[in-house]
């Protein structure tokens, strides 16, 4: 939850964001956004997210809409595993 609180507070001038981080955070987060979509996805994303892993979301709106955590404007993209 805190880091969607952090994307959120992106400036709305920027319409890409590449977030890095390590697991079990980005494990999560991953899953979060990707329930919206796909939560079968969403789990494998939980359960198998190897180091160097990619993942891809889309969504409409402003980064300040993530805050609500109303995420059924979250589209998956796709996810690279390597």
């Amino acid at each position: 939850d805190a880091l969607i609180r952090h994307i959120s507070e992106t400036d709305p001038a920027v319409n890409g964001l590449l977030v890095v981080g390590h697991a079990p955070t980005i494990p999560a987060l991953a899953s979060h956004l990707g329930n919206a979509s796909d939560s079968q996805e969403a789990d494998r994303l939980q359960c198998w997210y190897p180091t160097s892993t990619f993942t891809e979301f889309t969504f409409d709106g402003d980064w300040i809409d993530l805050a609500t955590f109303r995420l059924d404007n979250i589209q998956l993209a796709r996810v690279e595993r390597r």
